[in-house]
């Protein structure tokens, strides 16, 4: 499958790490993805339930 920087990105906007994370899901990695693509059904990767899968998530912050 092709994807959208051939990385898999993290939604967790509710990680501590978020704002200094080089796989975070920002709304400038979006409009990138949607203009690489060419509209907004870009195919991008996404961790599943990253406070479960993975080892860097801390929770600290409140979901916007």
């Amino acid at each position: 499958m092709m994807g959208f920087r051939d990385t898999t990105f993290c939604p967790a906007r509710t990680c501590t790490k978020f704002d200094n994370c080089y796989r975070a899901l920002t709304e400038q990695v979006m409009e990138d993805a949607e203009k690489w693509w060419g509209g907004k059904d870009y195919p991008i990767a996404l961790i599943y339930h990253p406070e479960k899968h993975m080892d860097c998530y801390e929770q600290t912050k409140k979901e916007e």
